[in-house]
């Protein structure tokens, strides 16, 4: 497959989760994968004519696993735990799931920069925590916000 055909697919597939996350009302979602997705399609448009444009540094495209600790490439798997992938840092030595949240939080990424996004923008902490139930289906306290 040529590197034209691979961002071609990519745009597609992200195209198709954008329309995916527009109908369940994902809005926030739906602007960081359009903007991607345009992302994508310039790579394509460069790959026509032979040149490699990237946004992003080419080490933004590694899809190696990363230590959340140390941010260390030098990671390896070490099985499972109640049926979720455990990694180890062979640098640092601690162990850690990879699974969207940052170290020692319970709450995923996405739903902490959203709130976070909504505060600073100026919204109450009650219109916040509306929104996010809206947009995540998550009830979240407007103290949780505060912090």
């Amino acid at each position: 497959m040529s590197d034209v055909e691979i961002h071609v697919k990519a745009v597609r597939e992200r195209r198709l989760a954008a329309l995916d996350e527009y109908e369940k009302k994902r809005y926030m979602v739906v602007g960081d994968l359009a903007i991607r997705t345009v992302e994508q399609a310039i790579e394509a448009l460069a790959a026509l004519e032979g040149k490699h444009f990237h946004l992003l540094p080419r080490g933004a495209h590694s899809n190696r696993m990363r230590c959340k600790h140390c941010g260390s490439e030098s990671v390896t798997k070490k099985g499972f735990v109640n049926k979720k992938r455990l990694y180890k840092c062979k640098d640092c030595g601690h162990r850690f799931y990879e699974n969207g949240k940052f170290v020692r939080m319970k709450t995923d990424k996405s739903l902490i920069v959203t709130a976070l996004n909504l505060y600073y923008d100026g919204l109450s902490l009650r219109k916040a925590q509306r929104n996010l139930e809206q947009i995540f289906g998550e009830r979240i306290s407007q103290v949780t916000i505060l912090n």
